[in-house]
């Protein structure tokens, strides 16, 4: 009959932003999260689409309920489920290791109707976690008088704890591209491969945190960027990971405070340090080399005893 149900097929993915096998814990979902889409198709007892299992006739709520593991973390999960016009509600019911929702009946257009869960865990700027992977095991979609649909093929994404995170730089003349770089918490005696972290080169300033690949799925890592000085910087927004800077006369050395983005603030001080800063140092191109300190520093021979007491090389 064309009005009867037989059975519903559904189609789903867990992916992260940009189809990265990782995403970064974050509290704001809508910005930073993995997305699990969930697609039903409703099909009459001939398995064709039901065309008329739609919003404005006799659509009906499919019910939805989503197993999942997770290796040990020391957080929360939070999630909300992505409507039209890209509204988000909080509605998932959380409970051990599943959670439910409802695709609503209002969704449903020709017998087909889709949703998208933003899926985090909860992050705080002070304290790092370590990498987690969530797998989710199956899922059940059912509507009552109706044959269930059941997926059980494995999807996991790896949620990490990362930073903005940039050494102080210093470069031979008056331009520097000055590099920012993502980095990831992983604590010594981690197995990193479970997660797909292995082969990652180490930070240049701390322990247990590694650099990874440059990010450009979300473009520059900063909200802002402060500087002051005899220099100007030129049009870092235009870059993912580097701030450009052209100095009016060297020598010369001076501080870079930026604010992350919230998933890449970290500070062991306190919540309320929300920016992040380096040194930049750019030493004249045109002189012969006076010395080189122990950091590999170098001076020019025409720098003042007191200027040269400044520089801290």
């Amino acid at each position: 009959e064309e009005f009867a149900i037989g059975n519903i097929i559904l189609e789903s993915s867990f992916a992260s932003d940009g189809g990265s096998n990782y995403t970064y814990y974050a509290n704001k979902l809508d910005v930073m999260s993995a997305k699990f889409f969930m697609k039903i198709t409703a099909l009459n007892w001939k398995d064709e689409k039901a065309k008329r299992f739609t919003d404005q006739c006799y659509a009906k709520n499919v019910n939805i309920v989503t197993n999942f593991d997770t290796t040990d973390v020391n957080t929360s999960l939070v999630s909300k489920t992505k409507y039209k016009k890209g509204v988000l509600h909080p509605i998932l019911d959380i409970s051990g290791d599943e959670f439910n929702s409802t695709i609503s009946r209002e969704l449903f257009k020709n017998g087909e109707g889709n949703q998208t869960q933003l899926v985090n865990f909860a992050r705080t700027p002070t304290v790092a976690l370590k990498p987690m992977k969530m797998t989710i095991t199956d899922i059940n979609a059912s509507i009552p008088g109706v044959i269930p649909a059941i997926d059980t093929a494995d999807k996991e994404v790896v949620f990490i704890y990362a930073k903005a995170h940039a050494p102080d730089q210093s470069r031979v003349g008056k331009e520097l591209n000055a590099l920012v770089q993502y980095e990831a918490y992983i604590p010594s005696g981690l197995n990193k491969s479970i997660y797909g972290l292995d082969n990652l080169p180490e930070s240049h300033d701390h322990v247990n945190w590694y650099i990874l690949p440059n990010d450009i799925r979300f473009g520059f890592l900063a909200e802002s960027l402060r500087y002051s000085g005899n220099a100007e910087i030129q049009n870092y927004l235009v870059s993912q990971y580097s701030i450009p800077i052209i100095a009016t006369k060297t020598p010369h050395k001076n501080r870079v405070t930026y604010k992350p983005k919230a998933y890449l603030t970290y500070s062991r001080f306190g919540s309320s340090e929300t920016t992040h800063s380096f040194l930049i140092t750019m030493m004249s191109d045109k002189n012969v080399w006076l010395g080189k300190g122990k950091t590999g520093k170098t001076v020019a021979d025409n720098i003042s005893k007191r200027g040269l007491q400044k520089m801290d090389w």
